[in-house]
């Protein structure tokens, strides 16, 4: 005989529960990943990062050398820094060359300016996409956010630079001879830990600049443990694809077809990636935060009639039709048949949802229609903001969910082809009435 444990089956009933609200979330960032074209969006960001990456690092290399040049100071204590290694080898061709080079002159500062100004493209469109996202209202154009994003974009780029500049220079300089017979002495360890820490403060940076994107970029209320989960999210994820990516793609292989330019393919497919799975976390942050509006929203669309559906809309509608209405934070009522769910004249503050009976609804024409299990109805005064014309009546027992109307309002501004079916609707009853009056 076997013996159920309530607190057992409490676990197995949470958990299921768990799953299933984790594949609701995977659905809805999935769909909605797809409908808001983010594929481009990554594809426009990527874009603006090597928009940005080349003009910028040509900028700095600039600097350097007009700093250079024209600081003694500086030139001085290079030059006593080298002489200690001319015995090994000798710097002075390299420091003529960059000293030949020109100095730095209004025009390179105007140039310099420009430049940053026109980096800011790949922010441009990283703001568009996460406007794009959470459908922002809120005005972001001020000159305190402006500048506030012009110092983040700044700060990125150069440090991202300055970074991929001191590693290609760490390279260069251990091919030289002293370097490699100073790594036979070096232990294996001391250079595996350098190694992972200068890669961890390279996505310590990513992790920080992506939690800011994260909390200022979307235009609405982000809470801080929430940028910060995803960020985190995101940063881990796009670590694993590109251990991945560089362990199966041979870049000695690519340098012998395409040769200096086999680091820069391998660097656009990384940041490819890295947007990519940007978007995609940034999608699911806003699909976290609205799963329940999301949720109504793939149920608002889904047809009613069994015959209609194929059988991943049935599959779906298993995911998200009974878990949905178990676990919604909108109120669930019972009603007895004949009890009244609403009368003519009564403010349509409510849109509902039927989980379970049937509903008979009469109109201000005396038509009678029936609405079964999965149907919404009362969305058309609540967007019009009118009184409502007809009347709801449990015509056998019923479980509703009721929906505020400020919440659908937010469901549909979320959901663009569920507003797209809310405003037929609304277009066949104006258009029903209009004929009526005639």
């Amino acid at each position: 005989m076997k013996i159920k444990s309530p607190k057992f089956k409490n676990i197995l009933d949470n958990l299921k529960g768990k799953l299933y609200k984790f594949g609701q979330l995977i659905y809805l960032t999935c769909l909605n990943f797809n409908d808001n074209q983010l594929y481009e969006s990554a594809n426009s960001c990527s874009f603006g990062f090597i928009f940005s990456f080349a003009p910028i690092t040509l900028m700095t290399l600039t600097l350097m050398v007009g700093l250079l040049r024209n600081s003694k100071t500086i030139l001085n204590y290079v030059l006593k820094f080298i002489e200690q290694f001319k015995n090994v080898f000798d710097l002075t061709p390299v420091l003529k060359e960059v000293m030949n080079m020109k100095s730095l002159s209004v025009i390179d500062f105007v140039l310099a300016i420009w430049v940053i100004w026109m980096a800011r493209k790949l922010f441009a469109t990283v703001v568009q996409a996460m406007s794009r996202i959470f459908k922002s209202v809120t005005k972001r154009n001020t000159l305190w956010y402006q500048l506030i994003m012009f110092v983040i974009e700044f700060l990125l780029i150069f440090i991202i630079i300055a970074l991929i500049i001191g590693i290609f220079c760490l390279n260069r300089l251990n091919s030289f001879p002293v370097f490699q017979q100073l790594n036979d002495f070096l232990p294996l360890v001391f250079l595996a830990k350098l190694s992972t820490n200068a890669e961890f403060v390279i996505y310590s940076i990513i992790f920080v600049f992506t939690a800011l994107i994260y909390k200022l970029g979307p235009g609405v209320e982000i809470k801080r443990k929430t940028s910060i989960f995803y960020a985190a999210l995101s940063t881990i994820s796009f670590y694993i694809t590109s251990r991945f990516i560089r362990f199966f793609f041979n870049s000695s292989n690519y340098s012998l077809v395409y040769g200096a330019i086999s680091s820069l393919i391998i660097l656009m497919i990384l940041v490819w990636f890295f947007f990519s799975i940007f978007l995609f976390c940034a999608q699911m942050m806003h699909s976290r935060m609205f799963l329940d509006s999301l949720s109504f929203g793939v149920l608002y669309l889904a047809p009613v009639k069994e015959n209609e559906l194929t059988k991943w809309g049935k599959f779906i509608l298993k995911v998200f039709r009974k878990p949905v209405a178990d676990t919604t934070k909108y109120s669930t009522k019972t009603y007895k048949q004949g009890d009244k769910i609403f009368s003519a004249g009564e403010n349509a503050d409510y849109v509902y949802y039927i989980r379970s009976g049937n509903v008979t609804r009469i109109s201000a024409e005396n038509k009678t229609s029936v609405l079964k299990e999965g149907s919404f109805f009362g969305e058309i005064h609540c967007i019009l903001n009118q009184t409502r014309t007809d009347t709801a009546t449990a015509k056998t027992e019923c479980s509703i969910t009721a929906i505020k109307s400020h919440d659908f309002i937010k469901l549909l501004r979320n959901n663009p082809k569920a507003s797209a079916k809310a405003i037929s609707k609304v277009s066949k009853y104006t258009a029903e009435l209009y004929e009526n009056e005639q």
